[in-house]
This record gives C-alpha cells, sequence and structure tokens, in this order.
C-alpha cells in the first residue's frame, strides 16, 4: 500500500490522476491488453474526466472533539434544563430514575447533534469557498464532527493549507483537525471497471 501511495503522490506532481476504484486488478494471462481495451472503449469518459480534473487535487479534513469530557461540561454549561435534570437525577437511586435517565441521554444526545452540527458548519463553510467542490463523508466516530473531501485547484492549494491551519490555531484547544492530501480525486471520480464486459 505505502509503494502505491507513494507512486500516486510522485504522478500527482506532474500529471491528472484519475482512481480507480480500490481493489480494481488486471487479472489473466494478459492484463496489459486488458488494460489496453479498457482504454480503448471508455477513450471518451477518461479523456474527459482527464479534462474535468486537470488542475485539481483532493484534501481530505476530519475534525474532532479532543476531550470529549469537556464538550459533555459545555453542552451542560449551554443548556440551564439538561444541567438541572442531571443534578436532580444525581441524588435518585438509578432503578426509580430510569426513563428519566433515558430521557436526560436523549436530551444530551440531540444537544450533541446540534453542537456538532453548528460546528461542522463554521468549519466547512470558509474552506468551501476556497474549494471547486466538496463531498461530507460519514460522520464514523462519536468525538468526530466533520469528515469532508474538498476538490481545489492546485493553484489554491496554499491559500487553502492556510485556512486550515487558521482553523487550527483558532480551536485547536476544542478540536483536533486531521489534514491529508493532495491526492488523487477518490470522492470526486468513480470509476468502476468490469473486465468481463470488455
Amino acid at each position: 500500500m505505502l509503494a502505491h501511495q507513494r507512486v500516486q503522490e510522485r504522478v500527482l506532481r506532474e500529471f491528472t490522476l484519475l482512481p480507480v476504484r480500490f481493489g480494481t486488478v488486471a487479472k489473466g494471462t494478459a492484463p496489459e491488453k486488458d488494460i489496453q481495451k479498457l482504454l480503448d472503449k471508455r477513450k471518451g469518459e477518461f479523456e474527459g474526466l482527464l479534462t474535468e480534473m486537470e488542475g485539481q487535487v483532493e484534501l481530505g479534513l476530519k475534525a474532532l472533539w479532543r476531550d470529549e469530557k469537556l464538550l459533555f461540561d459545555e453542552i451542560l454549561a449551554e443548556n440551564p434544563r439538561l444541567r438541572k435534570l442531571r443534578d436532580a437525577l444525581a441524588a435518585k437511586p438509578a432503578q426509580a430514575s430510569h426513563s428519566d435517565r433515558s430521557r436526560l441521554g436523549e436530551m444530551i444526545k440531540e444537544a450533541l447533534e446540534l453542537k456538532k452540527d453548528g460546528e461542522a458548519a463554521s468549519i466547512i463553510t470558509p474552506l468551501r469557498r476556497l474549494a471547486r467542490s466538496c463531498v461530507e463523508n460519514p460522520v464514523i466516530l462519536d468525538r468526530m464532527i466533520a469528515n469532508v473531501a474538498f476538490l481545489v485547484d492546485k493553484a489554491e492549494e496554499v491559500e487553502f493549507d492556510q485556512a486550515v491551519a487558521t482553523l487550527d490555531e483558532e480551536r485547536g484547544e476544542r478540536i483536533t483537525f486531521r489534514y491529508v492530501g493532495p491526492v488523487a480525486p477518490y470522492n470526486f471520480v468513480n470509476i468502476v471497471v468490469n473486465w468481463q464486459e470488455l
């Protein structure tokens, strides 16, 4: 995998790269011929995608809460009703207050989702202005706020990097950012190869 990644990084420095779905492998006794058939058959499609992606790179950003306890404390500080219910339940036996505890959990979950949505929008909006396109991928962890891929002109990459650095400076105590790229435009090109159709 690392060798494949290094080759891609090197190619991306000089050329536009179209990614093919992960796990696509040319099989058979003459894979070179199969690849040539594929290129001949789908030449127009690939040329169109190359033109569309020319000078573009994908940059990925994941934003995660740094400290979940701090986040919980923020939610309680911002919601007196939740804090009051939590304090009232603290003195009651768990079995006697089961339904109220479940309700509190649901209320906290709703408050967390609202907070997450607001934070995600405040992170994504200024970056979206610098990108040609943006794909919001699924948030896969409880502490994850955003998982976004941006298609950016290579000429705008430094400005985009600076915008991410500014977000990190402003929010680094509360949020950690995982920023990757440039990579091939995986979230913006979906080439599926079915070798049996050649």
